[in-house]
């Protein structure tokens, strides 16, 4: 069992006068009971003398899909930022035509702001808790939502800075 800041489980065989009591100091809600669980029957394997086989934990695929989505949201963001100063510099390069600026500007912005909703509203919806809960109850995975959100905000500032950049150098002098 467990509550807001740990969880436990116990494994006892009768047959083999071995039991196991697994203490965490965290409760990460779905993502941790079945590891723990897997902790305490290994224990009792290798005390029986068995092989221990590694567990898919689906806490890694998670953990590794939320750094994946914020690393490419951080290229994307820095790749945008020296497409500008080229823009800026060799207008030549801007897109031109409504399809190419949307494809370009308006995609990557709803897309990165797509990500902020679904780690900021879906995902804790998902595990059935608000936003503030996941930051107390999943600080790391919670925190990558939060830095996936920033990055949202930074690409509508950074269009936004496009739309201004673009209008000024269409404009006559």
């Amino acid at each position: 069992g467990g509550g807001g800041s740990f969880h436990t489980h116990m494994v006892v065989t009768p047959e083999t006068g071995w039991g196991v009591v697994v203490l965490v100091n965290a409760e990460h809600l779905l993502l941790l009971t079945k590891p723990v669980e897997y902790i305490a029957w290994g224990v009792i394997n290798m005390l029986q003398g068995q092989t221990v086989s590694p567990n898919a934990d689906i806490s890694k695929i998670l953990y590794l899909g939320t750094f994946i989505i914020v690393a490419l949201q951080l290229l994307s963001l820095i790749w945008g930022v020296f497409r500008l100063r080229r823009w800026n510099r060799q207008p030549e390069s801007r897109p031109r035509g409504i399809w190419k600026l949307a494809l370009r500007i308006v995609l990557p912005i709803l897309l990165n702001l797509l990500a902020a909703y679904v780690f900021t509203v879906g995902l804790p919806q998902l595990v059935g808790l608000p936003f503030a809960a996941v930051l107390d109850y999943i600080p790391d995975w919670g925190y990558g939502f939060v830095l996936s959100a920033a990055l949202a905000f930074c690409w509508l500032v950074w269009g936004i800075a496009v739309f201004i950049v673009l209008r000024q150098a269409s404009a006559p002098p």
